[in-house]
């Protein structure tokens, strides 16, 4: 269920949705190819005359930042999961491509009420389009990537330019990018069949309707099994979009996003049962026939741009985004009832939410020049309200034993539900005004100076205990980049990041801090041989203060915000394409993430100074590598081969049980024309066997890794 904080039978906390987004779309329409004329990794130049049609997957443009400035000249950590990237190793969820950037822990496709992807240490905050949702989980998981363009990932906080319905990122910014319509007509759909039964159709409608007007259609309708007993997963998702330019040199862009996922919610199988004999890893945990969790998306999101003249540039952005959560669970709760050799008692309980946002975002951008320095100035306010009503009830009478050396039998009973007086009412809101000076002082040096001043206004009912509070934060950020050569770039930037502690149930009644952080990275960025190989290399030191946990010598369980974490490490990140046949990605991080000062944990007592956070590994990386044979009786085929590494961690915070370290190799073979697809990918090819940790109410509880496996998937291009 949504848990975020550790939790006891008297205290719960309760989370739902979150979004983002980031608008990268030009004034004018940009052209688009199939995915066969566009197959380099490193992403494609996102600028008001984009072209796609080379075979490169570097970019030199992001929008990221609000600005127009080129990556290899921006002071900061970004990284970018483009198009060809996606295809070529055949991702089809976000947790999926997450692997292919440093430093990113990606959350299971079963932890989307659980958690968010980790960046550096700590929890991240998705986007879609640009624009943040409320949440405290990644419920807004696009739950497919039919409909995406690319995955931005900015690493660090960003709260000087970014925010919403729970304040603005303290880790780290995960943007995902939707398909929008393009000049050309066409029209894709695909097939994907495979292990754990499963069935998925994509659909990629773009028509043109005028030479000012174009809709375009993306989307994915799957069900499948899951290698977890007794689950099985159907999602659907949709991405509509259209686009208006008008004579005035101004463009209007509509995008709708909507997302169903339904499952048998998985509780994580006790860690320490690992390694007894008779334990099957893959056994449903819970009650098999509890109801199947559903969570729905549906959001309508407007952009307006207007050119007012060759130096200022508007942009107005509207979006209304709605959640509706109805999750069933049966678990046991080992926090308060510890297991009896390979027996544990079962609980049950539901959750209903319903999520309400609204979100306006004004902003404009001067283009202009001082003297000898140039200027890109962004000047905006955003305002963001949020209506989150929520109610978990929890069976008072247990279900039963389960033993997991046996085969499981509990029944999850007859249903029951949440009342309106169960559910509690909160609303969030979030007035910010926020400015960039994005400078170019010579033809070496640029400097960054931002900032952003928010007005929060929290009014949260956590367990009967009301909190009505105002809080004024103000987030600055400034960096430097020093282009040393054609060749290379050093970079330094320090910011903060502050947003709301949410489902605070303070002791003794006392009312919540918003959480913060404060960061500092610097690196050097390069670009060499002729463009071939490009990449990041940074160090970097992330804090973060204000952490709630239960504070025990509370009768009620209240929570105090106590202890403070510390994460550094080094990343790097690189593509390398030596002729337009090769294509090689390579990542590495070494993260120490621990606990700067010691905090009391309800669970597991006094978590000291120096230990580690639970789910970030210590060293990771991934290599992956694709080879396109252009001549010959093979012309048309590509190969792929792909591994990835991660050490072990910690369960829980300040546990003393690890999970594995793990190697996992995938590999892909596909044939391409200008009419069809055909793909097979194999993940796991070694079929090794491993667990990750599994965030379940911050119990010491493992999710099995995935089996080999193998997806064969047709597209056929129209």
């Amino acid at each position: 269920m949504t848990h975020k904080y550790p939790l006891c039978l008297s205290h719960f906390s309760f989370g739902a949705a979150s979004v983002v987004t980031l608008s990268l779309s030009s004034l004018n329409f940009s052209s688009l190819s199939h995915a066969s004329d566009n197959t380099s990794w490193l992403l494609e130049e996102v600028t008001v005359e984009g072209n796609q049609d080379n075979r490169s997957y570097q970019s030199n443009q992001t929008m990221f930042g609000l600005t127009n400035t080129p990556v290899f000249n921006t002071p900061q950590s970004i990284q970018i999961i483009n198009a060809s990237l996606i295809n070529d190793q055949q991702l089809t969820t976000l947790s999926d491509a997450l692997t292919n950037v440093s430093g990113v822990v990606p959350n299971d496709e079963s932890e989307t009420l659980l958690i968010n992807p980790i960046i550096r240490g700590f929890e991240s905050e998705i986007f879609v389009d640009g624009l943040m949702s409320y949440g405290d989980t990644a419920v807004v998981d696009p739950a497919s990537l039919a409909g995406i363009e690319r995955i931005e990932v900015a690493k660090g906080p960003t709260s000087s330019l970014y925010g919403g319905g729970s304040g603005a990122p303290v880790g780290g910014l995960i943007n995902v990018v939707t398909k929008t319509p393009k000049k050309d007509s066409f029209y894709h759909i695909g097939v994907r069949t495979g292990s754990f039964d499963t069935l998925a159709t994509t659909l990629d409608i773009n028509q043109v309707i005028s030479n000012k007007h174009a809709f375009r259609l993306a989307g994915e309708i799957h069900d499948s099994e899951d290698y977890i007993d007794d689950v099985s997963i159907k999602r659907l998702s949709l991405y509509p979009s259209w686009k208006t330019h008008f004579d005035n040199d101004s463009e209007l862009l509509i995008r709708g996003f909507h997302s169903s996922i339904e499952q048998l919610e998985y509780p994580g199988l006790p860690a320490e049962l690992v390694d007894q004999p008779n334990i099957n890893l893959t056994q449903f945990s819970g009650a098999s026939d509890a109801p199947d969790t559903e969570i729905t998306n549906n959001a309508l999101h407007g952009r307006y741009q207007l050119a007012l003249n060759d130096q200022l540039q508007w942009t107005l952005q509207l979006r209304h985004y709605d959640n509706d959560l109805h999750e069933f669970a049966a678990f046991p709760f080992l926090n308060t009832l510890p297991l009896m050799g390979t027996q544990a008692v079962l609980i049950r309980g539901i959750m209903k939410a319903d999520t309400q946002e609204w979100t306006l975002d004004s902003q404009l951008t001067l283009n202009t020049q001082f003297g000898s320095t140039e200027h890109e100035v962004v000047v905006g306010l955003n305002y963001d309200k949020t209506e989150y009503k929520v109610g978990m009830v929890f069976d008072p009478n247990f279900l039963g034993i389960v033993d997991y050396a046996e085969e499981n039998t509990v029944s999850f009973g007859a249903p029951f539900t949440v009342t309106d007086d169960q559910r509690a009412e909160n609303n969030y809101t979030t007035l910010a005004l926020y400015a960039q000076d994005y400078i170019t002082l010579n033809e070496a040096t640029t400097l960054q100076l931002s900032g952003r001043v928010s007005r929060y206004t929290l009014q949260d009912d956590a367990s009967g205990i009301n909190t009505d509070e105002q809080y004024t934060e103000f987030d600055p950020r400034i960096g430097i980049s020093h282009q040393l050569n054609s060749e290379l770039s050093l970079f330094a930037g320090a910011a903060t990041g502050s947003r709301l502690s949410l489902y605070y149930a303070g002791s003794n009644a006392s009312s919540p801090k918003p959480e913060t952080s404060e960061s500092i990275e610097a690196g050097v960025k390069f670009n060499m041989a002729d463009g071939k190989l490009v990449g990041t290399i940074a160090a970097y030191q992330l804090n973060r203060e204000n952490i709630p946990t239960i504070d025990l010598t509370d009768p009620n369980f209240g929570s105090v915000q106590s202890g403070e974490q510390q994460s550094k490490g080094i990343e790097l990140d690189a593509i390398w394409e030596p002729t337009p046949q090769w294509s090689l990605l390579a990542n590495y991080a070494y993260t120490n993430a621990e606990y700067s000062e010691p905090l009391f944990n309800a669970t597991l007592g006094q978590i000291n100074t120096g230990t580690d956070l639970a789910r970030v590994p210590q060293n990771s990386g991934r290599l992956a590598g694709r080879y396109r044979f252009e001549n010959g009786i093979l012309q048309n085929v590509a190969v792929g081969l792909g591994v990835t590494y991660a050490e072990g961690t910690p369960i829980v915070d300040g546990s003393n049980i690890l999970s594995d370290d793990y190697t996992i190799f995938d590999a892909q073979l596909n044939y391409s024309t200008s009419r069809y697809d055909i793909g097979l990918t194999v993940r796991n090819l070694t079929d090794n066997e491993y667990v990750t940790p599994y965030q379940y109410f911050r119990q010491e509880v493992i999710r099995p890794g995935a089996p080999l496996n193998a997806q064969l998937t047709l597209k056929l291009y129209f």
